[in-house]
């Protein structure tokens, strides 16, 4: 579908539009007051190299690219799911993740912290950062390093106070308002087609029924072969057919002339016949007198 067709079946079906739009935005407005708000807070750790690498009057920043493979060991360790449960354990409805500044190569550990309430967030960023600490001292522990040798952790970013956040609540707004958007278009399509083809059947069977209307108002129709002359039409009944036989109801035009002349000159001739036995004189009624009046007188006398 064109987008032209589409912007028509849309004015044509607005109200479909209109209502789906409606439903939309409140189906969007409930999502995103269904999610209650969240609270965020970060924080982060900067990995400290140990005294005797630094020295008693050395600067312990210019040493800190040596350190990036111990940092992304202790994140493996205090990322581990026992860790995790122990700091969120008694602050439900809270999460964090620990990772690295991806925007330097320093030896940098964040956390970043979504709670219910700005406490809980708090409460579990310093936690968080605790248990890293924890994790970097065990780790070399276990190895036996001594003091001198031993990483060390500064904080570098701790948030005072956590921040309300949205954001869970507005990405659902958007997955629901971009469904509600694209089931309005389809559920047009369909409405304005299934109406359509509702109006083609209807014109499909008007048709036939006002033109057999038209026919039965107007006036009789006589079939080509009518015959509208009586005497045409007796002698159609009367005449001969073409194979000699008395055929009622054929028409006048169907009777072969040859046969007609020939039925004409035997009447005609019929018609002289008596004529002339009618004008012809009785020979034979003289003589018959004359026998009779003969016989009447008796026989001669001798």
């Amino acid at each position: 579908m064109q987008l032209s067709d589409t912007i028509a079946t849309l004015l044509r079906r607005w109200y479909v539009l209109l209502l789906g739009l409606c439903l939309t935005a409140a189906g969007g407005w409930y999502a995103y007051r269904s999610i209650p708000t969240t609270y965020e807070a970060t924080g982060s750790l900067l990995l400290m190299p140990s005294t005797d690498t630094v020295g008693a009057e050395g600067n312990p920043y210019l040493y800190l690219n040596g350190m990036i493979d111990a940092r992304d060991v202790l994140l493996r360790r205090a990322g581990s799911t026992e860790n995790y449960t122990s700091v969120v354990a008694e602050h439900p409805g809270t999460a964090y993740t620990l990772g690295s500044d991806p925007t330097t190569q320093s030896p940098i550990v964040t956390v970043a912290v979504e709670g219910a309430t700005p406490e809980d967030a708090l409460a579990v960023m310093h936690g968080a950062l605790e248990n890293v600490e924890e994790n970097l001292d065990a780790m070399q522990d276990e190895v036996g390093l001594p003091d001198g040798q031993r990483l060390g952790a500064s904080p570098l970013v701790l948030a005072d106070s956590a921040t309300a956040s949205r954001t869970a609540a507005a990405r659902l707004a958007i997955v629901v308002l971009g469904a509600g958007g694209l089931g309005t278009l389809l559920v047009a399509g369909l409405v304005d087609g299934a109406l359509m083809r509702r109006r083609e059947r209807r014109s499909a069977e008007i048709e036939p029924a006002a033109t057999d209307r038209a026919v039965g108002d107007g006036p009789p129709v006589e079939p080509l072969n009518a015959v509208t002359d009586p005497q045409a039409a007796g002698a159609a009944e009367t005449g001969p057919a073409h194979d000699g036989t008395t055929a009622p109801g054929e028409a006048a035009a169907d009777v072969r002339p040859d046969v007609t002349e020939a039925a004409t000159d035997d009447d005609a001739a019929a018609r002289g016949t008596t004529t002339e036995a009618q004008d012809e004189p009785a020979d034979d009624a003289v003589p018959r007198e004359t026998e009779l009046a003969t016989a009447s007188a008796g026989p001669p006398d001798r």
